[in-house]
Order: structure tokens, then C-alpha cells, then sequence
């Protein structure tokens, strides 16, 4: 029976060690893929960046692609305008011969800088 006993404890304590050796490995294997991590961000960081000029380049490019939009924006706007005054126009004209006022003010499109 002492035997036994000593077998069974044996055993327990070979399954604790064994359960306690798989979580230490978990732990260290954890802070190996850290360290791996934390080589791989020393590393981009060590990489060339933009310098400053560079970077007020890029701002320089940006402000023009901006003021390029917002002239677009104004120049359509403009357009259209003028393809609605167009329109009115021709409606009175196809209205009927007689139709069109001669006498009309003639109504200009907004400049440019109105629009």
C-alpha cells in the first residue's frame, strides 16, 4: 500500500511539474515574440524618414491640389449659370415667333468671382 501511495504521489507531482514547465514555456515563448516584436519597431524606426522640407513639400502640393478643387468648384458653378440663362433664353424663343422680348434687359451671368 505504501507503495501505492508513493506511486500516486509521484505521479501528482510529475503532472504538477508538467503543468507548471507548460505554462513557464507559454510565458517564455511570450516574451520571445516581445523581444522579436520590439526588434522589428527598433528597426522601422531606425529607417529613413521624411525630412522637414520634405514634409512642407507635401503641405505646399496639398494647398495647391485644395485651391485647384475649389477653383474647379467656381469655374462650374460659373458654367452653369450660364447654361441656365441659355436655357431661359431659347425657352422664350421656342415659346413662339413672337415670344422673345426684344426689349428684354439683358440679364449677365455672375462673374467669375460671384459665382
Amino acid at each position: 500500500m505504501e507503495v501505492f501511495n508513493l506511486l500516486v504521489g509521484f505521479i501528482v507531482i510529475g503532472l504538477v511539474c508538467l503543468i507548471a514547465g507548460i505554462k513557464l514555456g507559454r510565458k517564455f515563448q511570450h516574451y520571445d515574440n516581445l523581444k522579436t516584436a520590439n526588434g522589428e519597431l527598433k528597426e522601422q524606426l531606425a529607417k529613413r524618414r521624411h525630412t522637414y522640407s520634405t514634409a512642407d513639400g507635401l503641405e505646399d502640393a496639398l494647398a495647391v491640389t485644395v485651391d485647384l478643387i475649389l477653383r474647379g468648384n467656381l469655374e462650374r458653378k460659373y458654367w452653369r449659370a450660364q447654361v441656365d440663362q441659355l436655357n431661359e433664353i431659347l425657352g422664350m424663343v421656342r415659346a413662339g415667333p413672337l415670344a422673345y422680348d426684344v426689349d428684354r434687359s439683358s440679364k449677365r451671368p455672375p462673374s467669375k468671382d460671384e459665382a
